[in-house]
């Protein structure tokens, strides 16, 4: 039995939900939930911040117990990660995982939840539960974690539903009005009346539950053509489940067809698509014809790629004949576009709610494990679009539009590992010359830069001889090479010198030491070679036409206003932001794209933009290039010409069904 207690106070009876007085409310609903799914906590198990329920609900049925916190020195802690973030966590290595009271102290929910999906088995389950009302926790702050969100069990739905598939997803909740007053004024669980916690009101939640399964995975099967002659102009399909049942499920639907010719007014080709979303928002199946293109031939993961865009996508059916690349961007952005008019919703959060992110898999069936920076670039175009967006419109100057666009780039050659070595010599008169296939003079300095930390000497002191370039190698590849070869120069000198590791590489004139506190060892004064080779390994389809046609992508948004008068287009404004991985030479880097943005609407329209390129280069590191980089950023202005389709879509408020525009097309 409860005992009265005078609610009608200013200060609450604890400031640490009940803890410091008693068995806190939430832990008996917590507990309870688990006990109902006891069943599912075996195998290896993950929990966080300590193993309590593993071990009193799992007991022998676990094989293998993990703890995890996002920082070390907390004893018992097998795992330090941040969940949001991911990295350092295993995919598909956990048979359960519980996570209680931990999401909401996480600011990017759905990124969270898209790792406890990734790192589960197929079949494996996650029990997470999620405070409703409650205190505020600001014990954390000074240890830099704080008390973010309270979300609401449809919002909890929603969250695991667009990470595991709403079948997969059971949510309940707990709680009533009484229980809710007492749980805020620190009321612990022997003070309430036994009735109080078997009455439910879904106006009061308190404790959320949810119990998430892992499936099978959905990603696209692709059936490439005949390995013949007629590769080029052979069709292929790609699918993935039934395309007309999710179709015919969904809350929103568009269609988009569009007729396309490249600059030189050749092999034009024929573009028909169509989307589908849930009632969230969430792309569920994308259809797509392209008939023709600029020629070559079609590689069976790659299409189905670049098909489906930069965004998650369980369902993709292509049929295609010839190349696809620029013309299958132009399609997938047209659709995602005319999918936000029929949800009602600006081009933007569309495209940010559905970005392909780490730990979601490509429609290729990729798995991205690293560096997905679209979503920080679409962040980095927000402030414009909105801006723009907001004097969209009829003008005097005409009718303004304003377009977003999004791609993902595969680095390298498709199916094709990529192989890159470096050779760093120290010559005797003490010159650091590094010798790559690098032509291009801005990749150069960026390979200077990549190595000058290892030497510690600045990169202007080494020189990087122009070589000819080879197929399908990278700024991502050559730059891992170039970095495994100063790593391997600095230890034939730190040998040569006999200096312990701990010891600082320093130049002077008379070449360079090594130091350590007063002690100082330098190597003979000779010659030194130091070798870097790095392969970057790529699949090609499998039986099942799954595939890693590309070892890292380079992900990039753009953002475009024009305005429409007389049968002409001028781009006023361009916006472009590309995830780099690391950005070694950022305003070089900057003046680059912004060129190749420019020539891109020089190319489109025939006469360039009236406002220099604004250009956003976004550091998301991969983990395998050199100092985390990734790409020059160059390949970024591949967004603007979709980018530019939209705009003039918006300003003409109707779809064109050419592309390049003609001046008949533009006109009232």
């Amino acid at each position: 039995m409860g005992k009265r207690l005078d609610l009608w106070r200013l200060a609450p009876f604890s400031h640490q939900f009940g803890g410091d007085r008693g068995t806190p409310i939430d832990r008996y609903f917590i507990d309870r939930f688990l006990a109902d799914h006891a069943g599912d906590i075996h195998g290896r198990v993950l929990e966080f911040g300590d193993d309590i329920y593993t071990r009193r609900h799992g007991g022998r049925h676990v094989r293998r117990s993990d703890v995890l916190y996002p920082k070390a020195g907390k004893p018992g802690v097998t795992i330090v990660a941040d969940l949001a973030d991911g990295r350092g966590l295993p995919s598909r290595a956990f048979d359960c995982v519980i996570c209680t009271q931990t999401l909401q102290y996480l600011f990017d929910l759905p990124a969270a939840v898209g790792t406890l999906h990734r790192i589960l088995k197929p079949g494996g389950v996650v029990l997470a539960t999620v405070p409703g009302i409650a205190q505020i926790d600001s014990g954390g702050v000074g240890q830099g974690w704080s008390d973010c969100w309270r979300p609401t069990r449809h919002a909890t739905l929603r969250l695991f539903a667009a990470a595991f598939g709403a079948e997969q997803v059971a949510v309940t909740a707990q709680g009533n009005a009484l229980l809710g007053a007492a749980f805020l004024m620190g009321v612990t669980l022997h003070e309430l009346p036994e009735t109080a916690l078997e009455h439910r009101d879904p106006d009061y939640d308190v404790s959320i539950a949810v119990r998430a399964t892992r499936g099978p995975v959905t990603a696209a099967r692709i059936r490439p053509p005949p390995r013949t002659a007629a590769l080029s102009t052979a069709r292929f399909t790609v699918a993935a489940g039934d395309l007309e049942q999710v179709r015919d499920a969904a809350a929103h639907t568009a269609h988009v067809s569009l007729a396309v010719a490249t600059p030189a007014r050749v092999a034009p080709a024929r573009l028909q698509g169509r989307i589908a979303a849930d009632s969230w928002g969430f792309i569920t199946a994308l259809s797509a014809e392209i008939d023709g293109g600029a020629g070559g031939a079609p590689d069976g993961c790659r299409a189905a790629l670049e098909a489906a865009g930069p965004y998650y996508c369980p369902t993709v059916r292509l049929v295609a004949e010839g190349a696809t690349g620029a013309a299958a961007a132009l399609l997938h952005e047209s659709l995602v576009e005319a999918l936000a008019r029929a949800r009602g919703e600006d081009g933007w959060q569309l495209r940010h709610r559905n970005a392909l992110r780490f730990g979601l898999p490509t429609a290729s069936g990729h798995w991205l494990s690293a560096s997905a920076g679209l979503r920080p670039c679409l962040e980095a175009l927000k402030p414009a679009y909105d801006h723009l967006r907001r004097a969209q419109g009829g003008t005097r100057a005409g009718r303004r539009g304003v377009g977003l666009a999004c791609v993902a780039i595969g680095l390298g050659a498709p199916f094709q590992d990529q192989v890159a070595s470096a050779h760093l010599s120290l010559e005797a008169g003490g010159a650091l010359i590094l010798a790559t296939d690098a032509a291009d003079a801005l990749e150069r300095r960026a390979l200077a830069a990549i190595v000058a930390p290892l030497l510690g000497r600045d990169a202007r002191a080494i020189t990087v001889p122009a070589g000819a370039p080879a197929l399908g190698n990278t700024l991502f590849a050559r730059g891992r090479a170039a970095w495994l070869a100063a790593n391997d120069l600095r230890a034939r000198l730190r040998a040569a010198a006999g200096a312990p590791a701990p010891a600082a590489l320093v130049w002077s004139r008379a070449g360079p030491r090594f130091h350590q506190g007063a002690r100082e060892w330098a190597p003979p004064v000779a010659a030194y070679q130091g070798e870097g080779r790095f392969v970057a390994a790529t699949t090609g389809p499998d039986a099942e036409g799954q595939g890693t046609p590309y070892p890292a992508y380079l992900f990039a948004a753009a953002m475009v206003a024009v305005t429409v008068a007389r049968g002409r287009a001028r781009v006023a404004h361009l916006e472009i932001a590309a995830d780099v991985g690391r950005a070694l030479l950022p305003a070089a880097q900057r003046r680059r794209l912004a060129d190749a943005a420019a020539d891109a609407v020089q190319g489109a329209l025939g006469v360039p933009p009236r406002a220099r390129p604004v250009c956003h280069l976004i550091e998301d590191p991969e983990p395998r290039g050199g100092r985390g980089v990734k790409a020059l950023g160059v390949e970024a202005a591949a967004a603007v010409t979709p980018a530019l389709l939209n705009a003039i879509n918006a300003a003409l408020a109707r779809p064109l069904t050419t592309w390049p525009p003609t001046a008949a097309a533009l006109a009232d």
